[in-house]
Formats: structure tokens, sequence, C-alpha cells
């Protein structure tokens, strides 16, 4: 939706957004291989947790900007599902 309010910045965004994946994921792929060789795949896990937890926070605190579905709402939704 935020790209609908500015449509001009959107090819823009979405190039940022998968340029970090694109990096992130490399630095990830390089960093597993001795992460792994070294301390085992325990640490990996711990590791790839700190970053996932890091997401707790904002979630809980509700800066997803979604707004609360009321009942009548959330009740057509499933039913469309349920059909």
């Amino acid at each position: 939706s935020k790209i609908q309010d500015a449509p001009q910045a959107g090819p823009d965004l979405l190039s940022y957004v998968w340029a970090g994946i694109t990096i992130f994921g490399l630095i990830a792929m390089l960093c597993s291989g001795p992460l792994l060789d070294s301390y085992g795949y325990r640490a990996a896990f711990a590791f790839a947790a700190v970053p996932a937890a890091m997401v707790v926070i904002p979630v809980a605190m509700g800066c997803l900007q979604e707004r609360r579905l009321s009942a009548e709402e959330l009740s057509a939704i499933r039913q469309r599902y349920f059909e």
C-alpha cells in the first residue's frame, strides 16, 4: 500500500529491498560454512536466532500499520475460505 501512495518510488524501493536480500543472503552463505565447520549446527541456529528475535519487538508493539478487523469483517473473510 505504501508503493501505491508514491508509485514513482516503487521500482527504487523494490530494487533496494531485493539488493538487501541478495547482499545479506550472500553474507549468510559465506559465514555459514566456517560457522558450521568450527562450531556446529547449534551455533548456526543461535546465530540466526538473534536477528529473528529482533523482529518480535516491532511486531509486538504493533508497528506493522495493520488495522484491527471487526468481528463481522473477520467472519466474512473466514466465510470465503470455508465455502
